[in-house]
């Protein structure tokens, strides 16, 4: 999976009108809550998949195909090209904020009778009572405040997300329709 780039780019590796970009490393950080995404990004999908291996037992292969992050653009075939940065690391916050509710205490001291086992002049036993001082917890305010934590529903679909977040990027580069995800 990855996507196309369906525009006119002059690469380090030479012309395209079908740059491939694919995620290549994922890495999520539960600590920061981010989602650090590496990416390659290819003359064609053919050249990308040329370069993996079947088997690991295969020897690396050359990595023909592969451009660099800076290219030219050419938005249309009247204007001169434009000078384009197509990073290959990719970084996300994968936190949703919440609304969540705190409570503060007060203690409280309460005089309770508390049972207790003794027994009469007759052997007999018998409950008795005894009054003890208790400190318990009481709600005494409540508040809301504003939280980040980690979006379930990106961890349960990680990989999904992750392209999701690499379009997202490229949209602010190039134009919406030009970045076919195959």
């Amino acid at each position: 999976m990855g996507f196309r780039l369906n525009v006119d780019l002059e690469t380090s590796s030479g012309p395209t009108q079908e740059a491939y970009i694919r995620i290549d490393n994922y890495r999520f950080n539960k600590v920061t809550s981010e989602l650090i995404l590496t990416t390659t990004a290819w003359l064609s999908e053919e050249k990308a998949h040329s370069f993996n291996r079947r088997y690991l037992e295969e020897p690396l292969k050359n990595a023909v195909g592969l451009i660099g992050s800076d290219v030219l653009y050419y938005p249309d075939h009247t204007q001169e090209g434009q000078e384009l940065h197509i990073p290959n690391i990719f970084r996300a916050k994968v936190a949703v904020v919440e609304e969540v509710e705190f409570n503060t205490y007060r203690e409280v001291e309460k005089l309770v009778q508390v049972p207790y086992v003794s027994f009469d002049f007759n052997g007999e036993e018998v409950t008795k009572y005894k009054d003890e001082i208790v400190i318990e917890k009481e709600i005494e305010s409540s508040y809301t405040e504003k939280r980040s934590i980690i979006n379930p529903e990106v961890l349960s679909n990680l990989y999904e997300y992750s392209y999701k977040v690499v379009k997202e990027q490229l949209k602010d580069l190039l134009p919406e329709e030009a970045i076919e995800k195959i």
